[in-house]
């Protein structure tokens, strides 16, 4: 019965073994797919995004149409927190200071994914605060999202939005 039990104990712990491996196995995948930022640009319109490449995982972005004043803001947000034709106020808190919003909400026909748009002036106080800063907490209703500005790179951003190149 003894011999019996000891057998459980390892078939057991090779199980958990077992299963740890194929975890973390899997895993791997998904932790080398970590977001980051890029910019992707054309004639008419400016990108830049914080999300995994080549993936609809996309965490917060800004764009423009080249030659305009005005700028965007897009951040993802959950279906129950708002709707398409809703108008939610959004903050932003960037260095300290808290912006407020109105905004627009789209659906992404291509991924599903619902959006909260808003729009500033590329010189307005908020804007100038999010390049001089290293993180944004965004909070659409109470979904609250923080997100990291130190490898964004706006100066790009600032230079394709005016139709130069960006390298």
């Amino acid at each position: 019965m003894q011999l019996a039990l000891c057998w459980l104990k390892k078939v057991g712990f090779m199980r958990s073994a077992l299963t740890a491996l194929i975890l973390v196995a899997l895993a791997a995948p998904a932790l080398a797919q970590e977001r980051q930022w890029s910019i992707d640009n054309s004639d008419k319109q400016a990108f830049l995004v914080f999300g995994v490449p080549e993936t609809a995982d996309v965490g917060l972005s800004f764009w423009c149409d080249v030659g305009a004043k005005s700028m965007s803001m897009f951040v993802p947000v959950s279906g129950a927190t708002a709707k398409p034709g809703q108008h939610p106020k959004v903050s932003a808190m960037v260095a300290g200071r808290t912006f407020s919003f109105k905004s627009e909400v789209e659906k992404d026909q291509a991924s599903g994914l619902v959006n909260v748009e808003v729009q500033f002036d590329q010189n307005a106080a908020f804007y100038k605060a999010v390049m001089a800063s290293d993180t944004i907490a965004v909070t659409v209703k109470l979904e609250k999202k923080s997100y990291p500005l130190g490898d964004a790179d706006f100066a790009a951003l600032n230079r394709a939005c005016k139709g130069e190149d960006t390298n």
